[in-house]
């Protein structure tokens, strides 16, 4: 097979694979094109120009593809991502036209978001099929397109951690009588920094439900979107009882504060339409890090029920664990072994050869 992911994000060589700093082009993108290559296929990545045409290179490299996958484009400067969108389906009228099979990729909720809405609905009613990340996706998808949609999971990310769950909160009867002086349970967030608000709301709840450990609570996201100001305001109140570290993402922050936590935390908003749509790629990447995840249970977590602890309670999770210490450490071992069955690239890698051979063997409709 020869196939092409287009795209317009940042895409740079790093220890001779290619890197971004989106997650979403990392699983979506650069995983799917390293297995299939891995595999024997050709798979490339083509970066999409500001003007939204290729050059003649480009142009012919695409034309010589069995199928071209429209990826993640991110607006040229001055523009919406939505001004992108003539020049993209003229491109993909005229990969049709000579027999090439065109594919979307969605994986986040862009439908109903202002400068996004005429490309991302008429992206996936004029590709041939569409591939997403999760099943409450493909149902999302399915209310703006007749086309055919396939589900394909995120890969983990991040390294093998040892199973571990042995806080020093807690284990000594004088902690109770000297709180001040206690031990803290360490907990871990990361995230897009779209997500803050529930973190910031666990954070607020922990204190409220007077968790009988004081806590410190890591926040791994993007500087300058108020996450490093939120911890200083709210440790200033509330620093005794639960404190907020600030911690700039980076892929080695946020395995390094994995491995320095007790638990991990996927808090998630019920009033945001994106929050049941999410990949199960966060709890996947905790227990693989050897860290149980407790996570608000959107569709896609409620496979972890037995490997992590899933439920809208956060705070009450955090009492769970601590009194069923035995449990964890058991949840997180079965947990891993779930997730390399389940969620290894190459697991994913092989279900992308799987749906574009399948694809490919159909007669082509247009």
């Amino acid at each position: 097979m020869k196939v092409c992911w287009l795209v317009r994000v940042p895409v740079v060589e790093r220890e001779q694979h290619l890197y971004s700093p989106l997650a979403g082009v990392r699983m979506r993108t650069l995983m799917p094109v390293e297995e299939l290559q891995r595999s024997g296929h050709d798979a490339r990545v083509v970066q999409l120009p500001d003007s939204g045409v290729p050059d003649a290179a480009a142009a012919a490299l695409l034309e010589s593809c069995d199928a071209v996958f429209f990826g993640p484009v991110l607006p040229a400067p001055a523009q919406s991502i939505d001004d992108s969108a003539a020049a993209v389906f003229a491109l993909l009228d005229r990969l049709q036209q000579r027999g090439i099979r065109t594919l979307a990729d969605i994986h986040d909720d862009h439908f109903e978001v202002p400068g996004r809405i005429e490309y991302f609905t008429g992206l996936v009613r004029k590709a041939d099929a569409v591939f997403v990340n999760s099943d409450a996706m493909a149902e999302l998808v399915a209310k703006y397109t007749p086309r055919p949609v396939k589900v394909i999971g995120d890969p983990y990310e991040g390294p093998h951690g040892d199973p571990r769950f042995d806080p020093a909160a807690g284990r000594n009867w004088i902690d109770r009588l000297v709180p001040w002086r206690a031990s803290r349970l360490q907990l871990a967030w990361f995230g897009h920094q779209s997500n803050l608000q529930p973190v910031y709301d666990l954070a607020h709840a922990i204190v409220e439900a007077r968790v009988p450990w004081p806590v410190d609570m890591s926040l791994v996201s993007r500087d300058g979107f108020g996450a490093r100001e939120f911890c200083e305001i709210f440790n200033h109140h509330h620093g005794s009882r639960c404190r907020a570290k600030f911690i700039e993402w980076s892929p080695a922050a946020t395995r390094q504060a994995l491995h320095a936590c007790d638990l991990a935390v996927v808090p998630g908003d019920p009033k945001l339409r994106k929050t049941a749509v999410k990949s199960a790629n966060r709890v996947a990447e905790i227990l693989r890090a050897g860290r149980l995840a407790l996570a608000f249970p959107i569709p896609a977590y409620r496979q972890f029920a037995d490997y992590a602890w899933i439920g809208e309670d956060i705070a009450g999770g955090i009492v769970w664990a601590m009194k069923n210490r035995d449990e964890v450490r058991a949840r997180i071992r079965a947990g891993q072994d779930y997730v390399e069955r389940t969620f290894s690239p190459q697991v994913i890698g092989e279900e992308w050869q799987g749906a574009l051979r399948e694809l490919l063997a159909q007669p082509v409709s247009h």
